[in-house]
């Protein structure tokens, strides 16, 4: 059951991924019907089956994104009054590849102009995102503190190729490269103390952002674009509650 079950949905996956194309990112699967089909009559050994072979399938089309995912934390109360935490967590992109067929059709005021076939493919080699954060929360005599600090970074790296053909326009290929890098640091801290039949509080809130963006396009009619914004805030806060 397993076996067969794999064949039949490989068999039914790969043909209509290209004779059924509706559109330039959907395609019709009849094998879809198999999943309900197989899984009731004949159980966890079809499920099985048919998830393999969908595996393959997928892997067969070229479609591959590998990630890496991790997070750490703790939290530490060292009393009833002071009390320390935080997490890093990392999400990493190791490799992906992604293509796709597209059809474009040009007019102008109703009138045709041309038609431009084509295969999309992207190749992401690098794509990834560490956060790290910290919280501290105590009390001093009568007066409370809380604080909390982020860090986050990003960096992506994407590889585009478009191969393009048309009668009416002619063939090409454009490559592209986008290069990105984003950094963010922000921090919060609360003081509040006990002052007649209320609380007064005082705080601060800094921000700080660092993005890094280089495109590239090996068309020459397309300017290539470097952009860097760096970006600092802080501010301050009193308030009295009754």
């Amino acid at each position: 059951i397993y076996l067969l079950s794999g064949i039949a949905f490989f068999l039914l996956t790969l043909p209509f991924h290209k004779i059924l194309a509706v559109f330039t990112v959907t395609e019709v699967r009849p094998s879809a019907v198999l999943y309900p089909f197989l899984g009731i009559s004949f159980g966890w050994p079809a499920a099985l089956g048919i998830m393999t072979a969908n595996f393959i399938s997928d892997a067969l089309l070229s479609n591959w994104t590998t990630t890496l995912n991790e997070k750490a934390g703790f939290n530490y109360d060292f009393n009833d009054k002071h009390s320390l935490g935080g997490y890093y967590e990392d999400n990493h992109y190791i490799s992906g590849t992604l293509n796709c067929p597209t059809v474009e059709l040009y007019s102008r005021n109703g009138i045709g102009l041309g038609k431009v076939t084509g295969l999309w493919s992207a190749f992401y080699p690098q794509n990834t995102t560490r956060d790290l954060n910290l919280y501290y929360l105590g009390q001093v005599g009568r007066l409370n503190i809380d604080f909390n600090g982020t860090y986050t970074q990003n960096k992506s790296e994407m590889q585009d190729n478009h191969q393009e053909q048309s009668e009416e326009f002619g063939d090409q290929d454009v490559h592209t490269r986008n290069n990105r890098k984003n950094s963010l640091v922000a921090g919060k801290l609360i003081l509040s103390y006990p002052l007649w039949k209320g609380n007064v509080s005082a705080g601060s809130e800094f921000t700080a952002t660092n993005s890094l963006g280089i495109y590239t396009n090996s068309l020459p009619s397309i300017q290539p674009s470097d952009d860097r914004i760096k970006e600092s805030n802080l501010a301050g806060f009193v308030s009295y509650d009754a």
